[in-house]
């Protein structure tokens, strides 16, 4: 059975305002066992030979506020809240992710990056080189609230159906042939993937993949908050990651159209609108 295992950790503070800092999530996938990393010392070349013997697969996704970021994104979760209420209140959904408050801000900037890098780490680190049969995700614990654990699990549930329609779009822009093969390796489903955080299981061997994710968040981190373009990136990239990141400021203040639609057909309503 072909395991592909996901490591992912953060660094910074999930930033609400125009001013505050990066926040980075990262991810490390790797074929097979577990990696055992007996002394790492976190130091950046140190990092960089680690991915290229233990052929790990990096890949990073972060948000650097710009100005307007702050206003944007919380309009945006105004209006995500308010909708995830009244689905609540006329089709029972969503009471297994909301808080009397609603889903807090920061969570959802956390589970919105962790998300995407997980996704992008099972399509990197995974069926771009190998049939997946079941994909294991371990995240470093994490005092987030059980309604975000919930959302984030029901959404990387959803990884086989969203990756099967990220490739449907990539048929415009790929060679068919390779899609249709990338595609043949979808053989893991929601069943059999699983998500855990460090503080829900006790496996040292589990501890050397959370090592390299936890020094790739804080390495690219610190760089991004001094240069757009980090020497991080470019050593990734001389060896074999040339697109090991990916800018997530713009993306996360606004909300999927479809998202909206299928919302409004579910329950009969229209878009709510946010001061």
């Amino acid at each position: 059975m072909a395991i592909l295992r996901i490591y992912g950790d953060e660094a910074g503070t999930m930033p609400l305002d125009d001013n505050e800092d990066v926040f980075v999530t990262a991810t490390v996938s790797i074929l097979g066992d577990h990696l055992l990393i007996n002394k790492p010392n976190g130091h950046l070349q140190w990092l960089i030979d680690q991915f290229k013997a233990l052929h790990a697969v990096p890949f990073v996704a972060f948000i650097k506020p710009i100005p307007g970021y702050g206003k944007r994104i919380k309009q945006k979760l105004d209006k995500m809240n308010t909708m995830a209420r009244m689905s609540r209140l006329m089709t029972g959904r969503n009471s297994q992710y909301l808080t009397e408050e609603g889903l807090p801000l920061r969570n959802y900037i956390w589970v919105h990056c962790m998300s995407l890098s997980i996704a992008l780490a099972t399509f990197k680190g995974g069926i771009i080189r190998k049939y997946i049969d079941k994909v294991d995700i371990l995240l470093d614990q994490k005092t987030m609230a059980v309604p975000s654990r919930n959302l984030l699990k029901n959404l990387i549930r959803k990884a086989p159906s969203t990756l099967g329609e990220v490739l449907n779009q990539a048929k415009r822009r790929f060679d068919p042939q390779q899609v249709k093969e990338f595609e043949s390796r979808l053989k893991f489903s929601q069943d059999t993937i699983s998500l855990t955080w460090s503080d829900e299981i006790d496996n040292p061997s589990s501890k050397g993949g959370l090592y390299l994710a936890h020094y790739l968040a804080s390495h690219y981190c610190k760089e991004l908050k001094q240069s757009n373009n980090p020497a991080i990136k470019l050593l990734l990239s001389q060896i074999g990651f040339p697109n090991a990141d990916i800018e997530l400021t713009d993306r996360i203040t606004s909300i999927d159209p479809r998202a909206i639609r299928e919302w409004e057909i579910n329950t009969g309503l229209r878009e709510p609108e946010v001061v």
